[in-house]
């Protein structure tokens, strides 16, 4: 045998016409003279092939129809649901139908609901009303947020009001309001909500407040203000193929007085993509992130995801992924993981995870260093 040789094979399936053949291609350096021919060529057509192809074209069929079955059966109960409703809206008494405009009707102590940077949960004694006939949505809500507690805490007085189009769940377009008194506090608020089908969604949110008080002595007097800002926007699609959620946001937080000793504002931008295959049992998602911060000490940060998702059989579910994290004058964090978990049966699970780190800083504080994490476990339910 020669100390060098080498050989080459090649097998791909051809189809012409839509016939599938299969080609055989061998070549081997080692072929001598007047010794038989291990080199080899062959063209063949292959019977499983095309019928592998033919269930195959079957089964796209039998899909399509029963997406198309399926999207038809939808479309004719959600008519036949709307003419339901509108059969049983237009029965109602007088009575009931004003009463059905009304998403909240509460006197005594409520717990207010408009949004996370006015009223959110926070407990009055008086009433909470908020009316949506139609495309009209009002709501206001007061007036006692706080007793008086001699030698410990001042009472309070707070209302909060909404008034715009839409209802609060779908696209909606509302100014928000609150004010509260034991020094005075005035929120405003703006909310615009669009979603509409097929179509990109969007959410703008702005909140300015103010807290101040009137007393007469410079000293004690102050004045505060501060601005919330948010921008959301996506977009889910669902097609035969796969399945995908992009999500971006941009929010800006700021707040001023009138000493100037702890001003600051932050603005950050994140954005996110998740996509998962639906022939194939594969899931990738990524995100970045960047956020500016200035206050006594300004800086920036940075943050990216990567990751992806793979069942290689039933019951084996694995995912890997990378991330970066980088603080300006600070430090920065990057990492690799790969995490498994397979369970045997409805009682063993068994998971392995394995994590590798690598820390710099500019402070000198920690010190830089890397971490190689490995963990495996067995767990059962019982």
């Amino acid at each position: 045998m020669p100390r060098n040789f080498g050989s080459i094979s090649v097998d791909p399936t051809v189809t012409i016409y839509g016939i599938p053949f299969d080609v055989n291609l061998f070549y081997d350096t080692r072929q001598e003279e007047f010794k038989q021919n291990i080199n080899s060529f062959g063209f063949l057509f292959d019977p499983d092939l095309l019928k592998d192809k033919i269930q195959d074209e079957i089964k796209r069929k039998i899909e399509e129809l029963e997406s198309n079955i399926k999207e038809t059966v939808e479309s004719e109960i959600n008519k036949r649901k709307k003419a339901i409703e509108k059969q049983v809206t237009s029965s109602l008494s007088p009575a009931l139908k004003f009463f059905s405009y009304f998403d909240n009707l509460g006197l005594g102590e409520t717990y207010p609901n408009y949004t996370v940077n006015t009223v959110n949960g926070v407990k009055m004694t008086g009433a909470d009303i908020s009316f949506n006939p139609g495309l009209l949505y009002l709501a206001i809500s007061g007036i006692n947020n706080q007793e008086a507690i001699q030698g410990t805490t001042y009472s309070r007085k707070m209302i909060a009001g909404s008034l715009g189009v839409g209802g609060k769940e779908e696209s909606h377009f509302h100014f928000n309001i609150m004010k509260a008194s034991t020094s005075t506090s005035t929120g405003l608020g703006f909310n615009l909500k669009i979603n509409l089908k097929n179509a990109p969604y969007f959410i703008i949110d702005y909140r300015p407040n103010t807290v101040s008080n009137d007393a007469s002595d410079p000293a004690s007097s102050f004045k505060n203000t501060s601005n919330v800002f948010s921008l959301t926007t996506g977009l889910n699609q669902n097609t035969k193929i796969y399945s995908n959620s992009m999500n971006l946001v941009f929010s800006s937080i700021s707040s001023k007085s009138d000493a100037g000793l702890n001003d600051y504002s932050i603005h950050n931008f994140n954005g996110s993509n998740s996509i998962s295959f639906l022939k194939i049992p594969l899931t990738i998602s990524g995100s970045a992130g960047y956020t500016r911060s200035n206050a006594v000490d300004a800086h920036n940060s940075f943050l990216f995801d990567l990751s992806a998702g793979y069942m290689f059989i039933e019951n084996w579910n694995n995912s890997f992924g990378a991330t970066y994290y980088h603080e300006e004058k600070t430090n920065s964090k990057s990492s690799l993981y790969f995490n498994s978990s397979y369970s045997v049966s409805s009682l063993l699970n068994i998971d392995f995870n394995l994590m590798k780190d690598f820390y710099r800083e500019m402070t000198f504080e920690y010190g830089d260093y890397d971490n190689l994490i490995i963990r495996a476990g067995v767990s059962s339910n019982f």
